[in-house]
């Protein structure tokens, strides 16, 4: 994994814990998230401390649960930012798995 990679996704993590912090309707524990999201509380830790890559699915929870589904669209493209730091000249990881590109 590129340092550019792994420092996007710290960044991805670090905006994922701020919208936990300020919820509209207060300040979320992780523990209180997990079980909103029925995750286990260690994939709260790893996508807030950048060792784990969200989904697609992951960023839209998160939003909604913190109270703030606008910032999915932000989220997203984040994520969607991070193809550029994996992309190699003949395959690219989409989401866990390989494709073609030509």
């Amino acid at each position: 994994m590129s340092t550019d990679y792994q420092k996007a996704r710290e960044a991805l993590g670090l905006r994922l814990r701020e919208l936990r912090e300020s919820s509209p309707h207060g300040r979320i524990t992780g523990t209180a998230l997990a079980e909103r999201l029925g995750w286990g509380q260690s994939k709260i830790s790893k996508l807030e401390n950048g060792r784990q890559t969200a989904t697609p699915d992951d960023l839209r929870q998160w939003a909604e649960a913190t109270g703030q589904p606008g910032t999915y669209e932000e989220l997203h493209g984040r994520l969607k930012g991070f193809e550029r730091h994996i992309r190699s000249p003949s395959w690219t990881v989409y989401w866990g798995s390989w494709a073609w590109t030509p």
